[in-house]
């Protein structure tokens, strides 16, 4: 069974942190930066929640909120649940779908250790798959 420490084998550390009292447009340049959809928010850098695309949209953008004026602290997901290193991609699935998120901040005895995405579980399963295919594919060529 696939865990979420495969998944984190297969990351780079992520670097798209903001402190609480950065102004939104700052984190969206950096967003924009790192090419992710979200940035991670710490205090005295300490995770303490995400900001994505989807919160800028609905809480600044459609609440008429200025980027410049906002901290990320105002609009971040704190209330997102967690996972740990030996959790199952099902597990991580299920949980996403549950909470309606496609992020879930994984955690190590308490200690910070990276985000998984919709995306990271998407891929690991198309390369799952490409491999079974691929296996699959070998044994029906058999002579």
């Amino acid at each position: 069974m696939k865990t979420v420490s495969n998944i984190l084998s297969k990351k780079t550390a992520q670097f798209n942190a903001v402190e609480a009292g950065t102004n939104v447009m700052n984190a969206l340049s950096l967003m924009n930066a790192a090419d992710e959809t979200f940035v991670i928010v710490t205090k005295e850098g300490k995770y303490v929640g995400l900001v994505t695309e989807r919160d800028y949209a609905q809480k600044v953008i459609l609440a008429g909120r200025s980027s410049h004026q906002t901290n990320v602290e105002e609009i971040m997901n704190c209330n997102l649940p967690t996972i740990s290193s030996n959790d199952s991609i099902e597990k991580c699935m299920m949980l996403m779908n549950a909470y309606k998120t496609r992020y879930l901040p994984v955690f190590d005895d308490f200690e910070f250790k990276n985000v998984i995405t919709m995306k990271d579980l998407i891929s690991l399963t198309i390369i799952n798959k490409e491999y079974r295919d691929l296996l699959k594919y070998s044994s029906d060529k058999v002579f």
